[in-house]
């Protein structure tokens, strides 16, 4: 909960750079500065998204190592229903992921959801340790694309390539060189 003091805190924040002085009214408002052609928003596409807009939903996944589309620990199928495999194991089964009977739906993430992926985890990963480098991410956009999804997504990815790396395994593309644990004495 944000205290009175923060609250305050923003609000001069806000006014500090939104508020115009009788002494800026020479300047001109912001969306008349900008080119001709050039809407305020248009920010040419997403920022960090540059390499993942140039993708495939399969390279992508490929790049990941989601085999299945989704991250490695992620059930494939979801019951529409609601249910678990916890719940109810027997109504998991099936023999073909493409014939699945009509109450299981085989999941996927998104295109978006892979790019998101891709990039955070691109934008994280360094090939040498570079202190300098930002490793926060923020994930924004329209309410309903899955960003928990996403956040989820990332988060297994993680996991999984710390195992594969802890167990010299082969590694997903996308982490190259980089390495995501120190050298053990």
């Amino acid at each position: 909960m944000a205290t009175e003091e923060d609250v305050t805190d923003v609000l001069n924040l806000y006014h500090e750079y939104f508020d115009q002085d009788e002494e800026d009214e020479d300047e001109p408002p912001i969306s008349d500065a900008l080119p001709e052609k050039q809407k305020l928003n248009d920010c040419g596409g997403d920022f960090g998204m540059e390499e993942e807009a140039k993708m495939t939903p399969a390279s992508l996944a490929l790049s990941l190592g989601y085999r299945t589309g989704v991250p490695p620990s992620f059930n494939i199928v979801r019951h529409r229903l609601g249910l678990s495999p916890w719940d109810n194991p027997d109504s998991f089964s099936y023999t073909d992921i493409d014939a699945l009977p009509d109450y299981l739906t085989k999941l996927r993430l998104h295109w978006h959801q892979l790019a998101g992926n891709h990039s955070v985890v691109r934008s994280i990963l360094s090939p040498v340790p570079d202190t300098s480098r930002v490793l926060g991410i923020l994930i924004a956009d329209e309410v309903g694309l899955g960003k928990t999804a996403q956040a989820i997504a990332v988060m297994a990815f993680f996991i999984q390539a710390i195992f594969l790396q802890q167990t010299n395994r082969k590694c997903p593309r996308i982490l190259g060189k980089s390495v995501l644990l120190s050298p053990r004495n």
